[in-house]
């Protein structure tokens, strides 16, 4: 029969395996934040593409449709004469 003696036993082992496990999962949280970051970052600058758009729209062509004006100068064009 064994007892377990556990007079000289400080854990060292488990407080080392604790603070490997730690260190890493500060490591995986500040990939995440960075992540977190940049994504956000992305969405923003689409939010603000996004406001750009319409104004950008209505510019070229107001209301919502293409006119004349659309079409290079240089462009080649049909012609219909009527009779």
């Amino acid at each position: 029969m064994s007892i377990p003696l556990f007079a000289r036993y400080y854990y060292e082992g488990e407080i080392q395996r604790s603070e490997v496990d730690y260190s890493a999962a500060l490591e995986t949280l500040d990939k995440v934040r960075a992540q977190a970051r940049s994504e956000l970052s992305r969405t923003l600058s689409d939010l603000q593409a996004g406001r750009r758009t319409p104004a950008t729209l209505r510019r070229v062509a107001p209301g919502g449709k293409q006119g004349r004006r659309s079409t290079p100068s240089n462009s080649p064009t049909k012609t219909v004469q009527s009779e």
